[in-house]
């Protein structure tokens, strides 16, 4: 599902890179930008990656609010090379 969004997903993830301090008020004035259904796209995104951060990096997400999730989603991104960013997003080698 996330590949057939691939520009969103891309200028979420570069919008992050590009600013790694992003708040959740930030994060979501962003969203407010964007029509209903993008909303909902991106807000997917991020779920997918802070459960796939739980499940392969043993982050804890019990207990935490919505701008500790984003904060850990956001820091992954930022940390991650573009290029590994691409393969597990999309399952290709070619970069963000």
């Amino acid at each position: 599902m996330i590949t057939k969004h691939k520009e969103l997903i891309t200028e979420v993830v570069m919008r992050l890179k590009n600013n790694p301090t992003t708040t959740l008020t930030q994060y979501n004035n962003y969203l407010s930008t964007k029509q209903w259904y993008e909303q909902a796209i991106i807000r997917f995104f991020v779920y997918k990656v802070a459960m796939g951060l739980a499940e392969y990096h043993g982050v804890v997400l019990t207990n935490y609010t919505e701008t500790q999730v984003l904060q850990k989603v956001r820091d992954w991104i930022v940390a991650t090379p573009a290029k590994k960013l691409s393969k597990v997003i999309f399952g290709e080698i070619n970069q963000v």
